[in-house]
């Protein structure tokens, strides 16, 4: 269920396309959702540099919290060890200067994630907050929302099976080094994390089928005539697509 602005976002919700917020620490690489805002529309489809979808975890605090405070080295912790799995995080703070402002909070606790700044309207925690700070929310790689709570997240809480359990449900597309792209096979991007198909693919390929180590991965990104099945007849029309500039 897709909600609009204004309105309370719960799990099962959809985080709705266009929500944004001024970003103020942390500005990702450049990208057409970042201006003078980051738009979370940035994650929604799109892959990171190790062809993983991304899963979101949304940190919303203020500058006073002592709980936030705690919080947010945790959460750069969390992140750098599943960033390469899909997982991203997100920022949103308010009641800056209590007593860091919004660039201080990130440079004093060394995250490298954006922050952005929720202290004009309210509108994130309007739509994502139900209760108290630090508050927690988990995106899934469908923009579904599936956990929102209150609190500090010490280890065993359900935030980390949610994660957990998000960065592996979405099939291909989130298995370690797999792109979830038909035809490409080896796990090459461009710099902007685009999926690369070319010749080191064929071979690839020809090499998965010929010692049958077609896994599930292989499975999906080589079944290039769509019949559910990896065998010659893919390898034959893979090269005749990348002869033929298909991609």
């Amino acid at each position: 269920m897709t909600r609009l602005f204004g309105q309370q976002l719960n799990v099962g919700d959809t985080l709705p396309l266009g929500f944004g917020l001024p970003w103020c620490g942390n500005s990702p690489e450049e990208n057409p959702f970042v201006v003078d805002s980051f738009y979370l529309d940035f994650y929604n489809g799109n892959i990171n540099e190790s062809g993983q979808h991304y899963v979101i975890w949304i940190n919303l605090f203020t500058s006073w919290c002592t709980y936030c405070q705690a919080e947010a080295p945790y959460t750069e912790g969390y992140l750098q060890e599943y960033i390469d799995d899909g997982l991203a995080v997100v920022g949103i703070g308010w009641d800056w200067g209590l007593p860091e402002d919004c660039k201080g909070w990130a440079e004093y606790y060394e995250l490298t994630y954006p922050i952005l700044d929720d202290a004009i309207d309210g509108t994130g925690f309007e739509m994502l907050g139900a209760g108290g700070v630090p508050y927690n929310v988990v995106i899934n790689h469908d923009m579904e929302i599936v956990y929102s709570m209150a609190g500090f997240p010490d280890e065993g809480q359900p935030i980390f099976n949610a994660i957990s359990e998000a960065l592996d449900s979405c099939g291909v597309k989130c298995l370690p080094g797999c792109s979830g792209v038909v035809g490409e096979i080896n796990g090459t991007f461009s710099f902007d994390g685009q999926p690369i198909i070319n010749i080191m693919d064929l071979l690839m390929l020809s090499d998965k089928i010929m010692t049958n180590e077609v896994d599930a991965c292989v499975s999906f990104t080589g079944d290039i005539n769509s019949d559910n099945n990896v065998n010659l007849f893919d390898i034959i029309t893979l090269a005749n697509n990348i002869l033929n500039n298909a991609y």
